[in-house]
């Protein structure tokens, strides 16, 4: 972004949206795997709503004030490491749903009737 082209601008951002589309295939089955049923839909809307508003609604606010500290163009580049980091300590201790009932009274594997 530094470089003072439009089209070098365009083919960063491009290339930074290939890891974002992938992610986006498979958080929102995640996301409703962290809730049950009865709870689920204001468990993800709130959690996806506040998440947004606290994660990215402050960012342009921090990232004028770091480079205004620092002096350092490069200085947003260290709330995204810092975002990165809260977000591997979240995954890491998440747990794997795949055999656990997503409805309450339903088996967690369903049976093969053979």
């Amino acid at each position: 972004m530094q470089q003072g082209s439009l089209p070098l601008a365009i083919a960063a951002a491009l290339v930074l949206n290939i890891p974002f589309s992938i992610q986006q295939g498979v958080v929102y089955t995640q996301y409703s795997e962290l809730f049950p049923t009865r709870v689920r839909y204001t468990g993800v809307a709130l959690g996806f709503n506040i998440g947004g508003v606290v994660g990215t609604g402050i960012v342009s606010l921090v990232c004028t004030w770091l480079v205004a500290v620092t002096g350092i163009t490069l200085a947003p580049a260290f709330y995204a490491v810092f975002a990165a980091l809260v977000g591997l300590a979240v995954i890491a201790t998440m747990r794997e749903t795949s055999t656990s009932t997503l409805r309450e009274g339903e088996p967690a594997v369903p049976e093969v009737r053979r």
